[in-house]
């Protein structure tokens, strides 16, 4: 079996800090998630963030992004 990656990569392109961040994700029919836990990085490093898993919907909520950051989400199916 194969495993398939599904990234989300998002920026915060204002010049202040964006706050209580939240992106969402519909997983395509019939996909599985590998594991109930997501990779979530800002500038290459690992940070804490709220995952949650609701059917095939999966959301991750950061407190701040700073101005220009990016922060990246892999999830595995």
């Amino acid at each position: 079996r194969r495993d398939d990656r599904w990234s989300i990569e998002v920026r915060n392109t204002s010049r202040a800090a964006a706050t209580r961040v939240s992106v969402c994700d519909v997983l395509p029919r019939g996909a599985t998630l590998a594991s109930r836990r997501a990779d979530v990085r800002v500038a290459g490093s690992a940070v804490a963030a709220a995952v949650t898993f609701r059917g095939n919907r999966a959301c991750i909520s950061l407190n701040t992004l700073a101005p220009g950051a990016r922060a990246r989400w892999t999830l595995v199916t």
